[in-house]
């Protein structure tokens, strides 16, 4: 499998459903587990990349359902799907030109770089 299909399969794999909540965090983690010391090191980098972004948004999307609590999550919810579409959509878009460098919005970077 080439670099530009390996990071398509971790792009895309962001679709699968956020609300079961373990799997868009699984997935990423698996490909990024099995390619981090890929001969590519975009390849390891996106998938770093995408493995932050889908445990920052699983514990915004958390976030979100609290505050329905308070009444709050219910504006905030549909505010973030919209978000999270609206990225996805950019970057598996960027990502099939061969761009990794989307940076997805209200990401917190919990796993490093080597070396930083």
């Amino acid at each position: 499998m080439d670099s530009k299909t390996r990071i398509l399969f971790i792009c895309l794999a962001q679709f699968l459903p956020e609300f079961i909540i373990a799997i868009p965090v699984i997935a990423p983690l698996i490909c990024w587990l099995i390619w981090k010391d890929d001969a590519d090191p975009q390849v390891a980098d996106y998938a770093r990349r995408r493995l932050n972004t889908n445990i920052s948004w699983t514990l915004w999307t958390i976030a979100g359902v609290l505050l329905c609590y308070v009444l709050i999550g219910f504006v905030i919810l549909p505010i973030m799907i919209i978000v999270w579409l609206v990225a996805v959509i950019k970057d598996v878009i960027r990502a099939s030109r061969g761009d990794t460098s989307y940076k997805f919005p209200w990401t917190v970077e919990f796993i490093r770089r080597p070396g930083n």
